[in-house]
């Protein structure tokens, strides 16, 4: 069911959640669709109040690649909205989706009026090139559970920052994590167990709550 205001711009002014909240439209979408395609026009900020999307690209030889995840409280399509380019990725339905769309056109025209919502773009946008930038660096060289942790991190709300607190849930699965980092599910499955035994993590049905951020951040290499 939609909220009054979506979760991802609640925390604006008022008046600025009035300003956006005349120009969005509620947005539904079932499990397995496609709201763009790899290579498509992106014609709106998609805003989830509910569910989850994953984003896909498919290589030459025909693999499906998932290389990230969006859930509740989070956009997506940002990067293509404010650069207007096409779709990096296919964005597919993971979890039955419902939220708000805010069309191009307005959001381009809304943007010199709202000072705190564009802040928020340029921190999303930022946030979201950086966590993809160290993804791929770090593929290439770190070990698999470096790469399991850097994933979990970046996948909380706040991403990889030492201010985040502990016990964050992250809503995930084993299977989730095994198509983004491209390994299997009995690897991923293994380091969980390990940091579950160690107390770092709590493994339940759809999710992975955090309870020692700092240990598996220990896990990485400094950058």
């Amino acid at each position: 069911m939609l909220v009054s205001h979506p979760r991802f711009i609640a925390d604006l002014p008022e008046q600025e959640l009035k300003h956006l909240c005349a120009l969005i439209s509620p947005w539904r979408a079932r499990k397995g669709s496609t709201v763009h395609a790899e290579g498509e026009e992106v014609k709106a900020l998609y805003m989830l109040d509910a569910g989850r999307m994953q984003f896909e690209i498919h290589a030459l030889d025909g693999r499906k690649l998932v290389v990230g995840f969006a859930g509740a409280g989070r956009a997506f399509g940002e990067l293509e909205v404010v650069e207007g380019g096409p779709a990096l990725a296919s964005a597919v339905v993971n979890q039955a989706a419902t939220g708000w769309r805010l069309s191009v056109p307005d959001f381009h025209a809304v943007l010199p009026h709202t000072p705190r919502f564009a802040a928020l773009m340029l921190r999303t946008t930022a946030r979201n090139a950086r966590i993809h930038h160290l993804l791929y660096r770090h593929s290439l060289l770190m070990s698999p559970d470096e790469r399991l942790a850097l994933a979990l991190l970046s996948m909380g709300r706040h991403g990889h920052t030492d201010a985040t607190p502990d016990h964050e849930l992250i809503q995930t699965t084993q299977d989730m994590l095994a198509q983004m980092l491209g390994t299997t599910r009995q690897c991923v499955s293994k380091h969980l167990r390990q940091w579950e035994n160690a107390g770092w993590i709590a493994i339940q049905y759809g999710g992975i709550t955090i309870l020692d951020r700092q240990a598996i951040s220990a896990l990485l290499p400094q950058r």
